[in-house]
C-alpha cells in the first residue's frame, strides 16, 4: 500500500504533466490527455495542468472540452484570463 504526502503527491502530478508534454511532442494526443488527467487527478487545482489539458483538446478538435478546462483554469488563477484570451 502506498502512502502519500502532499510533496509525493505534487511530484507524481509533475510526472504525469511532464509525460503529457512529451507525448504531445511525439504526435500522441490520446495518450498526452490521459497524463494530464492524472496530473490533475494528483493535484486538481494546478491551473497549468487544466490549461495543458484544454491545449490538448483543442488539437483534437473537442472544444467544448478544451473551453471547459480554459474555464477551470481561469477560475483556478484569474490572471490566466488575459493570456487565455490571445
Amino acid at each position: 500500500m502506498r502512502i502519500f504526502d502532499g510533496e509525493r503527491e505534487e511530484d507524481d502530478a509533475w510526472a504525469h504533466m511532464n509525460r503529457g508534454v512529451a507525448y504531445g511532442e511525439q504526435g500522441k494526443p490520446d495518450a498526452a490527455i490521459t497524463e494530464y488527467k492524472e496530473a490533475i487527478r494528483f493535484d486538481p487545482d494546478d491551473a497549468d495542468y487544466h490549461t495543458k489539458l484544454g491545449v490538448a483538446y483543442v488539437g483534437q478538435g473537442k472544444l467544448d472540452a478544451a473551453i471547459a478546462e480554459y474555464r477551470e483554469a481561469i477560475r483556478l488563477d484569474p490572471d490566466l484570463k488575459e493570456y487565455l484570451e490571445t
